[in-house]
């Protein structure tokens, strides 16, 4: 079963990352300002 997502972020590779980590309930490390935006758990990497 798939689930439409808002777009969150233009690039394909982008998406493909967050939604692996979304999937498998993983915390994405990324400097990022709209990966940080997501509805994900995200640590920011520019700190």
């Amino acid at each position: 079963m798939t689930e439409r997502r808002p777009l969150l972020h233009r690039d394909p590779f982008e998406r493909l990352i967050a939604a692996q980590a979304m999937s498998d309930g993983l915390t994405l490390l990324t400097a990022d300002g709209r990966l940080l935006g997501c509805p994900i758990t995200t640590l920011d990497a520019r700190t």
